[in-house]
């Protein structure tokens, strides 16, 4: 609640979205998720806009602004681009919305958005409290979460089923709109599976130079908690992350954040 408090203070446009992904992991404790049996279904995403009196956010280029005050339960959704039949590591997908200008300027403005993963709150089940599983403490909880917006990546391009243009956790995507059309973006997200497929040369999964920046940024000490269980850089490190992740958390979703700058 702070946080968006101090975003609100700062600039006027503010859209979040959450992208409802249920994770169904089998019960007991197995070293990485690899040979866990999962089930996920997928309801959507959310929209919430504050102050939204410049920018309206849509599911379709030609949609109505689906944009409400506070991100709940009975939101209206959008769809996920792809079919996602597992949640788990290795998978996935992107999802799409426009943004569109509500004044009556012409010409070019920017917009700049970003994206997260979370534990999804706003899933309604009595056995899961805020989308984790009731044995899991809160040291763990909070582990688990910094593990999966490690693990699951952010991307703006793909091509040739390579990723690039990773999108930093907590930095913005500054992008330019003519003011007249609504601006299509689209954001491409991956569970990396394997160590490897960060931290070593010859992948075929993230372009090269991308890949080189993801790991170093993980490689720095004060980075290392964030996606390795331990905080030492190794595959079982980071397989242990993923276990304990599957562990931890039964629901989450995806948010984002638009502002006109």
């Amino acid at each position: 609640m702070q946080r968006r408090v101090v975003i609100k203070s700062a600039i006027g446009v503010i859209f979040s979205a959450a992208l409802l992904i249920f994770a169904l992991v089998s019960n007991g404790w197995v070293f990485g998720w690899f040979s866990m049996g999962h089930d996920a279904a997928s309801e959507g995403m959310g929209i919430i806009t504050k102050d939204a009196e410049e920018l309206e956010i849509r599911a379709e280029a030609g949609g109505e602004d689906i944009g409400v005050e506070v991100l709940s339960s009975e939101m209206q959704t959008l769809k996920l681009d792809g079919n996602v039949t597992d949640f788990m590591p290795g998978v996935c997908g992107s999802f799409t919305f426009y943004v569109k200008d509500k004044s009556d300027d012409e010409g070019l403005y920017n917009f700049v958005y970003r994206v997260a993963v979370d534990n999804n709150q706003f899933r309604i089940d009595g056995e899961f409290e805020k989308g984790f599983y009731r044995e899991t403490g809160q040291a763990d909880r909070e582990s688990a979460l910094a593990y999966l917006r490690s693990h699951l990546l952010f991307f703006t391009d793909k091509e040739n089923d390579i990723y690039s243009g990773w999108i930093k956790p907590d930095d913005w995507v500054e992008l330019q709109a003519d003011a007249k059309e609504p601006c299509k973006v689209t954001v491409y997200w991956v569970w990396v599976a394997t160590y490897d497929k960060i931290f070593a040369s010859g992948g075929n999964l993230i372009e090269e130079n991308t890949r080189l920046e993801i790991a170093a940024y993980y490689s720095q000490e004060e980075n290392r908690d964030k996606m390795f269980l331990g905080g030492s850089v190794s595959a079982e490190a980071y397989n242990m992350a993923d276990t304990l992740i599957g562990v931890t958390l039964k629901y989450i979703y995806y948010r984002v954040e638009v502002l006109k700058k």
